[in-house]
């Protein structure tokens, strides 16, 4: 008989750890909010916002401690030697009838193995949204959440305290290397309490939960729930957030969030009202969108009129003495930055482009490393010399990876004085000027 999934091994434990090291250097800044909200050594269930395939699930992997279990689409099972793999990282399929109604019945025995998880007080993810999509938005939820919840109370008399966490994800970018990241836990959910309602009717206890659930999550995340207008919208937010990081007034991500929110539901408040200003900033934020990508700038450059010359003549000499350091960083780190970027550009989904390069990036630099590790200790008498040149290849690709943000930062505030004297470029501001007064 084959191990329960949820059992402990040591060969999970190395994989996690490794990969783990990798993913701090994939993100610039890891934030973790709520963490006092987490049970301890409690059957619990996260209930996860879904919008980054993969990267969701290493997200909240890696914000907790022990080994969770997930449970995620079975189409991705298909194949032999992949579905081995997510066995091997703990993922449970889940079946949908897009996968076939013959198949559903197989739902019964990942439902099984779910409670299982619980009952032995292991952690169990979801992802009630059932698959990903690339918006600030919660969609709408799969019951099957509130299946696995009450058949785990209900196998153990509701007493087994089994809690769901509502726990949002958030990325400053969903693809960019050195992104940064949240993960937002809420206050858990008993789902013991929906006893009464769960023995009167069963269909309705779970419509509750699920509700329940659903309004925990949108607080602990951006919902942008705009329709049509969700790219207008979606962009006044990024606006605003980018005057607001300039000024200081923003110093983490979840304020980075709860700011969005607010300017997000001010507009959508507009809409609501069918106030003709609402009309006008959705429109201004998509003229301010679409002059942006016709300047490749990025929207902070509107948050000065005018940069410092003294400033940009500093940059311009930290690049001048640095340039050695930028060199030997890509040099070393060249094949396991460019390739996955390169190879992810057949990558049809963008929302797989992240997990793609974190991936096929943690394959390739550790198998160049180790080749590195052979050359360096096979060549150089001394050990200790070894041990620094091969420890000091990911620090300086990260050096390299931070001249080449300046450079492109330098490059465009260069760009932004040029242009300031261009009438168009002055149209633009005033309509940046607008959406961030909304603020």
């Amino acid at each position: 008989m084959a191990n329960p999934i949820h059992k402990r091994t040591l060969g999970y434990f190395l994989f996690r750890n490794h990969t783990n090291l990798l993913w701090n250097v994939f993100f610039r800044r890891i934030s973790v909010e709520g963490k006092h909200n987490i049970p301890k050594n409690e059957a619990t269930i996260f209930a996860v916002n879904h919008q980054n395939t993969l990267m969701d699930a290493l997200a909240v992997l890696f914000a907790m401690k022990g080994q969770p279990v997930f449970m995620a689409r079975a189409d991705i099972f298909n194949n032999k030697t992949a579905a081995k793999f997510l066995r091997f990282i703990k993922i449970i399929p889940i079946f949908r009838i897009r996968d076939g109604i013959k198949n559903l019945a197989n739902n019964d025995k990942s439902f099984d193995e779910a409670v299982a998880t619980l009952q032995d007080r292991e952690r169990l993810v979801l992802y009630p949204e059932g698959s990903h999509l690339g918006e600030h938005r919660l969609r709408s939820m799969k019951k099957g959440i509130a299946r696995i919840a009450f058949q785990a109370e209900k196998q153990n008399d509701f007493k087994l305290g089994l809690k769901i966490v509502p726990t949002g994800v958030d990325y400053s970018h969903y693809v960019n290397f050195r992104s940064n990241l949240l993960i937002n836990y809420g206050k858990p959910i008993e789902v013991a309490r929906y006893k009464e309602l769960y023995e009167q009717n069963e269909q309705k206890a779970m419509t509750q939960l699920m509700e329940d659930v659903r309004q925990a999550i949108i607080p602990q995340m951006l919902h942008i729930d705009a329709g049509s207008d969700y790219e207008a919208v979606e962009y006044a937010t990024r606006l605003a957030y980018a005057q607001a990081k300039t000024n200081k007034t923003v110093k983490t991500h979840l304020h980075k969030i709860q700011l969005q929110q607010k300017v997000a539901d001010k507009l959508l408040e507009m809409k609501e009202r069918a106030n003709t200003e609402f009309a006008n900033i959705t429109q201004s934020a998509l003229l301010v969108k679409k002059a942006l990508k016709k300047q490749n700038l990025r929207p902070w450059v509107l948050t000065k009129e005018r940069y410092s010359i003294f400033g940009i003549v500093f940059n311009l000499l930290m690049l001048l003495v640095f340039l050695p350091l930028f060199v030997a960083g890509t040099i070393y780190n060249a094949v396991p930055f460019f390739l996955p970027v390169y190879l992810s550009k057949g990558v049809k989904d963008r929302q797989f482009k992240s997990t793609f390069r974190f991936v096929i990036g943690e394959v390739i630099i550790t198998i160049l490393y180790l080749i590195y590790a052979v050359i360096l200790f096979t060549t150089l008498n001394c050990p200790i010399l070894a041990v620094i040149i091969l420890l000091s290849g990911i620090p300086m690709g990260l050096a390299a990876f931070a001249y080449y943000k300046l450079f492109r930062k330098t490059m465009a505030k260069i760009k932004a004085n040029s242009l300031r004297k261009n009438t168009e470029w002055q149209k633009v501001r005033t309509h940046f000027g607008a959406i961030v007064n909304l603020n």
